[in-house]
């Protein structure tokens, strides 16, 4: 009956999606069982019209279509309550003909989720291999940083963030690459920003610079990226506390 967990909007919750709210009791018995330490008074149960189980066995049954649509799924995920599904289509508007008619939308539970359609790369575009070395502002995941013009870059950008405290936004990369103070450019020579802050203990830099929620995820014949869907977490230490970041 678990369709999924996120920070409540307030920043001082959990929302917990489950398909029968009734039985949260017994789940929450269990959540204990595992993580003794665990403040279950945070958490509030919402509804889910499908579990994560039946919405990822639909996901699939979705992929495993292949050449059977009208267009190529070049990414695809489910929301956190369980109400969508987010496509990325190399046609968003022959998904989204194909989402709005056809029997195959509607899930082995009877529901039809709602179908949010993203254009991906059409078919047959130029390849974009090499995209990442150059980037500009926003900057968002993926992008090779440093060394530059080296066939090798120094390291990569990793996930974007905003701060829920005071909406700065940061580029978080790798804390063994850079200290603190350090001047970041990407592979081909721009100019990306500071390194704000390095934090050892979970190896990661700060680059307070515009970021875009995206991340490239892969390299295949055309390259791509795909969308983040803004789960966030806070960090809490002495030396770096939630309201700095």
């Amino acid at each position: 009956m678990f369709t999924g967990v996120r920070i409540a909007p307030g920043h001082r919750t959990v929302e917990l999606f489950l398909t029968d709210p009734g039985k949260k009791d017994a789940f929450l018995a269990q959540v204990k069982r595992r993580a003794p330490k665990a403040d279950l008074g945070l958490v509030e149960v919402k509804s889910a019209p499908s579990s994560r189980t039946e919405l990822l066995r639909h996901i699939n049954r979705l992929k495993n279509l292949g050449s059977g649509l009208p267009f190529e799924i070049q990414g695809i995920g489910h929301s956190v309550d369980g109400t969508s599904i987010k496509v990325m289509a190399s046609d968003a508007a022959k998904a989204d003909a194909y989402f709005a008619a056809a029997s195959e939308a509607r899930m082995a539970n009877g529901t039809t989720p709602r179908y949010e359609v993203l254009q991906g790369q059409r078919r047959g575009s130029d390849p974009v291999l090499y995209t990442r070395q150059n980037d500009s502002s926003p900057f968002y995941a993926g992008a090779a940083l440093d060394n530059a013009g080296h066939p090798e870059a120094r390291c990569t950008s990793g996930i974007p963030a905003v701060s829920t405290w005071d909406g700065r936004q940061w580029l978080v990369t790798a804390g063994h690459c850079y200290a603190e103070g350090a001047n970041v450019h990407t592979n081909g020579g721009r100019y990306v920003g500071n390194v704000w802050r390095v934090l050892p203990q979970v190896d990661a830099a700060f680059i307070e610079v515009p970021t875009y929620r995206n991340t490239w995820d892969g390299l295949d014949a055309t390259g791509y990226t795909r969308y983040l869907n803004g789960v966030r977490s806070n960090l809490n230490r002495s030396d770096f506390s939630a309201a700095q970041l």
